[in-house]
């Protein structure tokens, strides 16, 4: 199991570490609205190509774990959103994240 005082993890990967939680504790607390979400989650179709409006659709109903009709009525824009919505993006931003870098860190313990 990872142990940022072990001596085995490097100066190097250490001082990361630290740096990526500190980016971590600094934005987690930031609201994150559907269509920046989209931007950074929905790869293909790019913004403004034909089917991007709804893969965001499908990617905020799975991000969120609702359904995507309930997503569409959020608007063309995703204007009229719960006021919930942006925190739970952002968590699972931060999230998506973090699994995508876990290779980086011996984070889990088999």
């Amino acid at each position: 199991m990872f142990l940022l005082n072990d001596p085995s993890f490097n100066l190097r990967a250490r001082s990361e570490f630290r740096k990526q939680q500190s980016r971590l504790e600094e934005i987690a607390g930031t609201p994150l609205e559907p269509m920046e979400f989209c931007q950074r989650w929905v790869k293909s179709p790019t913004s403004g190509e034909r089917g991007y409006h709804a893969a965001c659709v499908r990617e905020l109903a799975k991000a969120c774990g609702i359904s995507e009709l309930t997503v569409k009525g959020w608007g063309q824009n995703f204007q009229k959103y719960p006021s919930h919505i942006p925190t739970m993006l952002r968590t699972v931003d931060l999230l998506r994240q973090m699994l995508l870098h876990f290779d980086q860190f011996d984070l889990i313990e088999e």
